[in-house]
């Protein structure tokens, strides 16, 4: 963000990654399923993952 990118949603199930996208005003998914819906509206340049 700092950079410029525009975060669009989390999907985490780190509860205080989740906490602070929210206070970020990110929208925090709860489910791949959340996740798929919200790209089919709103199709995005870059996905990250990390397990």
């Amino acid at each position: 963000m700092e950079m410029g990118h525009d975060i669009r949603a989390v999907l985490s199930a780190d509860a205080i990654f989740a906490d602070w996208a929210a206070r970020a005003n990110i929208s925090v998914v709860a489910n791949i399923e959340e996740l798929s819906t919200l790209l089919a509206i709103a199709p995005v340049e870059w996905n990250f993952f990390r397990r």
